[in-house]
């Protein structure tokens, strides 16, 4: 069997075959599918913004009078007394005689005379008079702790100041003569009307002929600061 003869034929040169590269795709900034950019986080603490100047000068606050100032200063809760010993309504008796026997005082109940003779309750009460120059000062009579003062201690306590000797010295407060006068005249009318008065002169000869309890009153000036009002025989 005959073969065609068949001549393969090689070149000089090698010939190199360059695959023809696929260009990469490029990538810009339209081709890709918008994204929103990164989130920036809040800072952890804030930070304080710079001082602004005032834009005014600070002055300070004109003084106030004494007066002005105590007309803003918080007021002490209002004081009530007793109706017994209340100025309108109060119960009369002479001063220069123990108050208990008096017809006025026995018809008060033994329970209304142990009630505080004020409303809040106070451990002192001072009372003042116009003709006396003195403070009568008034202290409850129980020995117990937080103890106030009551009616039955006002009215006591009341008469038994009122009854004491004159001290040296306090007849001297009172200046002028006619005033001195009406003292004695009451000394030596009370040595005659009074039974076992004794021939001093007590505090309660300052009253002169103004011997009858007549009530207290609220001065104003203290919650435990009472006035005492009096008035002559009837």
């Amino acid at each position: 069997m005959a073969f065609n003869d068949r001549h393969v034929h090689f070149a000089a040169q090698d010939d190199h075959y360059i695959y023809p590269t696929t260009p990469s795709p490029t990538y810009s900034q339209s081709s890709l599918p918008s994204s929103p950019g990164l989130m920036t986080p809040p800072p952890i603490h804030a930070i304080p913004a710079p001082p602004t100047p005032y834009p005014f000068q600070p002055r300070p606050l004109p003084s106030m009078s004494p007066e002005t100032v105590a007309l803003y200063a918080p007021q002490p809760a209002p004081i009530i007394i007793h109706p017994a010993l209340d100025r309108p309504s109060a119960i009369r008796f002479d001063l220069r005689i123990d108050p208990f026997p008096a017809k006025d005082v026995r018809n008060l109940a033994p329970t209304e005379l142990t009630k505080p003779a004020s409303s809040p309750p106070l451990p002192q009460l001072r009372i003042k008079c116009k003709l006396l120059p003195w403070l009568i000062v008034v202290r409850p009579s129980s020995p117990k702790p937080n103890a106030f003062v009551t009616v039955s201690d006002v009215l006591a306590g009341t008469h038994t100041q009122l009854c004491e000797a004159v001290k040296e010295g306090e007849f001297d407060r009172v200046r002028g003569v006619d005033e001195r006068n009406a003292i004695r005249d009451a000394w030596q009318k009370r040595c005659h009307q009074v039974r076992g008065a004794v021939d001093v002169e007590r505090r309660v000869d300052f009253l002169m002929n103004n011997t009858v309890f007549k009530g207290l009153s609220a001065t104003g000036e203290a919650p435990d600061v009472l006035r005492l009002s009096v008035s002559p025989p009837s």
